[in-house]
């Protein structure tokens, strides 16, 4: 069973993205963060397998959180929320170290 932790600065977003891994018994939810300072805090304490984080959390500030989370968790891995028809974001998620991008929005 994976376990996952939700980072987006939207609280709503988190509990929807929660109640659909509720039902999905494979993946369970270990917290919810809603700034990159309490993500990063979190991963440290939670040790989840798997941090959605948002793309204006994960990707802002230099070095981003995606990078920071990674040089200090490099066993855990990181999935940018975002538009995945954003070139330019994919690629700045691939570089700080992402696993992948996965769309926020069905369009």
């Amino acid at each position: 069973m994976a376990r996952v932790l939700l980072a987006d600065s939207q609280p709503l977003f988190n509990e929807a993205l929660e109640a659909l891994f509720s039902r999905d018994r494979t993946h369970v939810v270990v917290g919810r963060c809603s700034s990159s300072e309490e993500t990063f805090s979190a991963v440290g304490s939670l040790l989840p397998d798997l941090v959605l984080v948002d793309a204006a959390l994960g990707l802002d500030g230099s070095p981003n959180l995606v990078a920071r989370l990674l040089e200090a968790h490099p066993g855990a891995k990181v999935v940018v929320l975002g538009d995945d028809r954003d070139v330019d974001l994919m690629l700045a998620a691939i570089r700080a170290g992402a696993a992948g991008v996965v769309g926020k929005t069905h369009g």
